[in-house]
């Protein structure tokens, strides 16, 4: 987790929020946890239009994010590009890039891992960006702190397990403070997907517009509602296979033309 230069030559836009269950719904026609249970021995995950969808593989995403491009062109007599090529439907998508770089690609997309650090960060180097400026985790990976060394109290932030999560699972979007891009949930809540293959190392050198797209595995990123803080970090990274339905959803973006 070593930081480095990045330079990215494209604006971008991103949604402020996780997408809904009522968005996915309204555009897909069928709820991302359909076939799967939204309760565990804890309680419910969350059930309703402004829950984040859940349950959504990176193949859904994907999926979603052509979905959203054709309601755009349809909406506005436009001509943006799906960004990516899939066959199936519903909870049995698969899907692949269709263009390459994709921060060329016109329309609806995930974001590369490179825009989601540089959007949750909103100007931070620090593990979490807080209204102070930026705060880390005393002792290192401390499980059950919520108070960061800048004095930020994380628990107005992200929801994550030592916020006494009652009821258990994930939170309506929008309901603790955004950061200072005005994005939401940034951090804990739910996973969420990015556009990049994984890798273990990022590396240390100065690099310009990165994406990777040579393995199988994807990185989500931003920590879960059942997480330690440790997950929530800005820089925090993980793999999981592409047809993963598990506490993951998205966020989309589009390069700005």
């Amino acid at each position: 987790e070593d930081q480095h230069q990045v330079t990215l030559t494209n604006d971008f836009f991103v949604s402020t929020t996780e997408i809904t269950q009522g968005m996915w719904n309204q555009l897909m026609g069928y709820q991302a946890y359909d076939g799967e249970s939204t309760s565990t021995s804890f309680g419910s995950y969350g059930v309703g239009d402004d829950y984040p969808a859940y349950y959504v593989s990176w193949n859904m995403a994907a999926a979603y994010s052509n979905a959203l491009t054709q309601q755009h062109n349809s909406v506005n007599g436009t001509s943006l590009q799906e960004c990516y090529s899939c066959s199936g439907s519903g909870t049995s998508v698969t899907c692949s890039t269709a263009v390459t770089p994709i921060y060329d690609c016109t329309g609806y997309r995930l974001l590369t891992e490179a825009e989601w650090e540089y959007a949750a960060r909103a100007g931070t180097t620090t593990a979490f960006w807080t209204s102070n400026g930026g705060g880390n985790l005393p002792n290192g990976y401390n499980a059950s702190t919520y108070t960061l060394t800048d004095g930020f109290d994380l628990r107005t932030y992200g929801w994550y397990y030592p916020t006494y999560n009652s009821p258990y699972g994930s939170k309506e979007v929008a309901t603790l403070i955004s950061n200072d891009n005005g994005l939401y949930d940034m951090s804990g809540n739910l996973w969420e997907w990015t556009h990049d293959t994984y890798t273990g190392s990022l590396g240390t050198g100065a690099t310009t517009d990165p994406v990777r797209e040579i393995d199988s595995y994807r990185v989500i990123r931003g920590g879960l509602w059942n997480d330690s803080p440790s997950n929530l970090r800005s820089a925090r990274r993980d793999p999981s296979t592409p047809s993963d339905r598990s506490s993951i959803g998205i966020r989309t973006g589009r390069s700005k033309p």
